[in-house]
């Protein structure tokens, strides 16, 4: 390996080295983004650390150079990959209809019968057994739920 200049210290150089071949490996191993900001920060750190600057001076560029790369590449990604986020389990109720089994009230809750699934049902007007409503939303454990006729 070669010094750029007198007074470096090898070991720093070797460390960077190694912070950006381990990253870079590890970005290779994996589906996900999970390293390659801190391959893109070491290449700072390596040119500082072949200059001899102080270690502190390359572990602050690093950092530096490291969270801007992940901050651009957050940006950049979110206006290139549009998420198709689907209902799935739970969220998907939100919307059906659900047969009250058990009266519920603004101040009781109830009960209700959705695909086979009895869950607790919660109002802010009361429903009679045996009729229909509407879920419109889940709050933890619940299906807050509306009359049908109020749809």
């Amino acid at each position: 390996m070669f010094l750029v200049a007198e007074g470096i210290n090898a070991l720093h150089l070797t460390v960077w080295i190694l912070v950006f071949i381990i990253a870079i490996v590890v970005e290779i191993s994996t589906q996900e983004l999970v390293s390659i900001w801190f391959s893109v920060g070491a290449i700072p750190a390596i040119i500082l650390a072949a200059f001899g600057l102080s270690f502190w001076w390359q572990l602050g560029t690093f950092a530096v150079v490291s969270a801007i790369a992940f901050v651009l590449s957050q940006i950049f990604l979110k206006k290139r990959i549009k998420i198709n986020s689907s209902a799935t389990n739970a969220d998907s109720l939100v919307g059906n209809e659900i047969l009250v089994i058990s009266r519920v009230t603004p101040t009781s809750i109830g009960e209700g019968r959705v695909r086979d699934v009895v869950w607790t049902i919660a109002s802010d007007e009361t429903i009679e057994k045996d009729e229909f409503a509407i879920v419109k939303e889940i709050k933890g454990n619940k299906l807050i739920v509306m009359s049908k006729e109020k749809k």
